[in-house]
């Protein structure tokens, strides 16, 4: 028989004593250092939330369908064939480029676009006066088609010019019922390595600089908004992606409210980023566009779109069943706001959303969008939240499978590869791989770089562990790693790495090793106590900077001329 349980029966603790036990049992500075973390560079999170902490729950507008649109990608190289296959295997709609703008007879022949919705990525008002002139031939007057359409923007502009304006008020003047052509593109800030917190605070900016301008110009707010959306990247921390989208639309409804527009839902299309893909063991990029998606419409995007970034025939098929199995087989448009309620999220959101508000303020203050774009306000934030995030992925703090941790030894990175986007979390990782890679296909593979793991000592357990430990932090940079026995065969490209106890790397100990006094490079992996050998020149542990210390041994090899991790 199963036996009740009674949860009341145990004690309930405030948070302020949960605190105070934690620093009596771990000490004030091991409590403050487990207790409080850092998801990006303006957000302290704590480790433990409780209801005091969900108090005050923000409103989140509910959205007026709980389903999402996937909106499939098709590429320069599209046909026909593919259009219909997308759209008859889970694809609600498509995003197209302007140089397909002149074939679209042939590319969409036999698709009814009241029954779709087709974006179309361009900066140009010509080209959306030429997809209207199709639009208006195949679109029936009551029908429920939609178009979004996208500006192609690549970085945060220093200058908001006379054209651009003037491209948003043609689009708004020559749009018609059902396209959405004024596009508030804050993943741009995500794609170029800014947190959320300045995303959001461009988002707010950028929709108050567009709506005052065609305000000014005689359009009506109803207007505006009906033809306004917000397009966001989604990176791959997952619930501060998910709190990111609520926090998102509370932002949005906020700031129409002081227009006084209320209930009006804004919609948002959400893409997974080109930020966190790499070329270095690439199959993991569908994993992150599952998180990433999961993220997207949990936190109740409207329009989704998956770039998988890979190189695979069956890549958009793959990326399209990612939200098919979300939908279809996770129900995950079934549940409304599914993150309320959380301790965690609630907080996480009221303080993304307090800090998001404020930054917004200050621009405003300050002049508006226009004067923060001249005066770089978003790009002095973007550069500081970059920094912090490859300083956490350098010093492996932050973890990327495949990246800095748990590396693919087996794939072969091809010479003059290109990264998945200009600015991405692994560049710096790439780089090193593709150096390496290089040197190889230039002297052989018998010259590849080479980790010889030595055991020091007896206890097996620890030994390893830290062969495990030190196998993960070479083998992503294209290293071989491997157990030795007989020093006599350590070549010019390779370095000892000893794995054991601290204690076993004391001098006697050491010496116990046939042949390692005679080698260039001994390290071990561990950390430096009073005794130890003298022979042991470096040492690698979970506080080293991964990159730089990888760099360093190539230096010390030849293999590369002074390359720095800054």
């Amino acid at each position: 028989m199963i036996k009740e349980y009674n949860f009341d029966e145990f004690d309930k603790a405030s948070k302020k004593e949960w605190t105070d036990k934690l620093i009596q049992d771990l000490g004030a500075d091991t409590a403050q250092r487990i207790s409080n973390w850092k998801c990006e560079r303006a957000l302290s999170l704590s480790a433990y939330y409780n209801k005091e902490d969900a108090e005050d729950k923000l409103h989140i507008p509910l959205k007026n369908s709980l389903d999402w649109k996937y909106l499939q990608p098709i590429g320069i190289d599209a046909t026909n064939d593919k259009v219909l296959d997308a759209l008859m295997n889970g694809a609600d709609g498509l995003t197209f480029e302007s140089s397909q703008i002149n074939d679209l007879e042939k590319l969409l022949n036999k698709v009814s676009p009241e029954y779709c919705t087709l974006a179309l990525q361009t900066s140009s008002l010509e080209d959306y006066r030429k997809f209207m002139v199709w639009w208006q031939d195949h679109h029936p007057a009551e029908g429920e088609g939609e178009v979004l359409l996208f500006q192609s923007l690549k970085e945060v502009e220093t200058t908001i010019s006379q054209k651009h304006v003037a491209l948003i008020e043609g689009l708004l003047t020559a749009s018609t019922r059902g396209h959405r052509v004024i596009n508030i593109d804050c993943g741009l800030i995500q794609r170029s390595g800014g947190g959320v917190t300045a995303e959001l605070s461009f988002m707010l900016s950028q929709s108050v600089f567009y709506i005052n301008y065609l305000m000014d110009q005689g359009h009506s707010l109803d207007k505006i908004v009906s033809r306004l959306f917000v397009s966001t990247n989604i990176g791959s921390s997952y619930f501060l992606e998910l709190t990111k989208v609520r926090v998102m639309k509370m932002l949005l409804a906020q700031m129409l409210k002081q227009y006084g527009e209320e209930d009006i839902n804004i919609p948002i299309h959400a893409s997974t980023s080109p930020f966190t893909k790499s070329v270095l063991d690439s199959n993991t990029n569908f994993l992150r566009c599952t998180s990433e998606a999961m993220s997207a419409v949990l936190g109740g995007v409207d329009y989704l779109s998956i770039d998988p970034r890979h190189s695979l025939t069956s890549s958009d098929r793959i990326a399209r069943n990612i939200s098919n199995l979300l939908k279809d087989e996770s129900y995950m448009s079934k549940t409304m706001d599914p993150a309320a309620g959380s301790y965690y999220m609630e907080d996480l959101s009221k303080k993304i959303a307090k800090e998001s508000w404020r930054k917004f303020q200050n621009i405003e203050c300050k002049g508006g969008f226009s004067s923060a774009i001249k005066e770089e306000v978003f790009q002095s934030e973007i550069d500081k939240d970059l920094e912090f995030q490859k300083n956490r992925i350098a010093s492996g703090r932050r973890k990327v499978v495949g990246v800095n941790d748990f590396g693919n030894a087996d794939e072969k990175v091809l010479r003059g590869e290109q990264s998945v986007a200009s600015v991405s979390l692994a560049a710096d990782f790439e780089t090193v791989r593709k150096i390496v890679e290089d040197f190889v296909s230039e002297r052989g593979e018998e010259n590849r770089p080479t980790v010889c793991l030595v055991a020091a000592g007896v206890n097996a357990r620890m030994i390893n562990a830290r062969y495990t430990f030190v196998t993960n932090f070479f083998n992503w940079a294209g290293f071989r790693v491997t157990k030795m026995e007989n020093l006599e065969d350590v070549s010019d490209y390779s370095i000892v790495v000893c794995c054991g106890t601290d204690e076993d790397y004391r001098q006697d100990e050491i010496q116990k090793l046939n042949g390692i006094d005679k080698l260039k490079h001994v390290w071990a992996a561990g950390k430096s106590i009073e005794a130890t050998s003298s022979i042991i020149s470096n040492w690698v542990n979970a506080k080293s900077n991964r990159l730089q210390t990888v760099l360093d041994v190539l230096n010390q090899m030849g293999i590369t001329k002074n390359l720095s991790s800054s």
